[in-house]
């Protein structure tokens, strides 16, 4: 999750200078940001996250083997993939076992929730372009991989499964600010409700994605 957020007082970086820096610059984010955008703009590296991150982020932990047959991919082709979330810090080796004489190492995702700080889209653009897309694709092919296998089947569902109905949409247009500031606070409700309560053994699947951002007018001059 990239969230753009305000940066408290206590917060701010000072400037070389020992001042408090402009409030108008964004913080330039740390290297280890910038890598963790990298290693997330592969859909590759974004599925083996995904895999990991299914069920009790604790208890899942996988080998390279298991990785590969989970997501149909050839196993040799999924080790660059791993080092490079490793590196990231993304992942972490949570066990190893001998198997047939070589030594296995099993991984599990080190965080559930990624929140990366304001000033990405500027430090580094291209990355953050690419990881939003990889994450945004993903999104996609997740939803018509369900409907192709009929796991989001056509018409009515029963009462008691109306959470199964898709909801999609895009919207662009025009608010007053108090409106647009009241949507936005909406989405973060959603957001507050959905962090840390996101893994409950006993609930169903859920996919969502949200956006929202509201850019100044253009320079007519």
């Amino acid at each position: 999750m990239w969230q753009d957020v305000n940066v408290s007082d206590e917060q701010k970086p000072e400037s070389p200078a020992g001042g408090a820096s402009s409030p108008s610059q964004p913080p330039v984010p740390d290297a280890a940001q910038v890598e963790i955008l990298k290693a997330l703009a592969a859909p590759t590296r974004l599925r083996i996250m995904y895999a990991l991150l299914v069920g009790d982020t604790k208890s899942r932990v996988m080998s390279v083997k298991e990785l590969a047959e989970e997501l149909s991919e050839p196993q040799t082709r999924l080790y660059r993939h791993i080092k490079v979330l490793e590196s990231a810090g993304l992942i972490e080796v949570a066990a190893t076992r001998m198997v047939f004489g070589i030594l296995e190492q099993r991984y599990r995702a080190t965080d559930r929730d990624l929140v990366l700080g304001p000033g990405l889209p500027r430090a580094a653009p291209d990355v953050t372009e690419a990881a939003v897309n990889t994450m945004m694709l993903m999104f996609s092919q997740q939803f018509f991989a369900a409907y192709r296998q009929g796991r989001l089947p056509d018409g009515d569902f029963p009462a008691d499964e109306a959470y199964r109905r898709p909801k999609a949409m895009v919207l662009t247009g025009r608010l007053s600010p108090e409106r647009a500031t009241s949507i936005r606070n909406k989405l973060q409700q959603i957001d507050d409700e959905l962090s840390g309560q996101s893994n409950d053994p006993d609930g169903v699947p859920v996919n969502i994605l949200l956006g929202f951002y509201s850019p100044s007018e253009p320079d007519k001059s």
